[in-house]
């Protein structure tokens, strides 16, 4: 009689495993990057919290579903502003040697982003992207500067 209810548990927890699987497919495919914040509501997580890893495997699932250029580069810009954002949190508490590799992070999402900005000059109206880039890169750097000089 145990053995039954021990199977019919693990079947329910591999059905709600596929079932949020599917939901994150779904809206990572129907949704717009900036939309899918409401769909998964959780408070931003930094990479101190145990959920961090729930939030990158779901937004490296998430770019798996973006395709073409100003959409990857807005993705890419996205996510540099989400740990732009994770690096002033963990500034914020003191947790420099963190805020530093999240920074290193961010860069590389802007120079992704960066690439593909240039790839698309001349061939559609890219002013937002680059606006977008050009605050990132502000934000970066004023962080950049001042995680070292609070390092010193």
């Amino acid at each position: 009689m145990m053995l039954k209810s021990v199977g019919k548990s693990k079947y329910i927890t591999v059905y709600v495993t596929i079932l949020v699987l599917v939901l994150v497919a779904c809206s990572s495919f129907l949704l717009h990057p900036r939309a899918t914040r409401l769909f998964f509501a959780v408070s931003n997580p930094t990479p101190i919290s145990p959920l961090y890893y729930v939030k990158i495997t779901r937004e490296t699932f998430q770019s798996y579903f973006i395709f073409g250029p100003i959409d990857q580069a807005l993705w890419e810009l996205t996510l540099a502003q989400k740990r732009i954002e994770e690096v002033r949190v963990l500034k914020n508490n003191h947790i420099i040697p963190l805020a530093q590799s999240q920074l290193e992070i961010a860069k590389k999402h802007q120079d992704t982003a960066h690439h593909l900005i240039d790839s698309l000059r001349g061939k559609t109206d890219s002013n937002y992207l680059e606006t977008t880039y050009s605050t990132n890169q502000r934000m970066i750097d004023e962080l950049s500067t001042s995680l070292y000089v609070d390092k010193k």
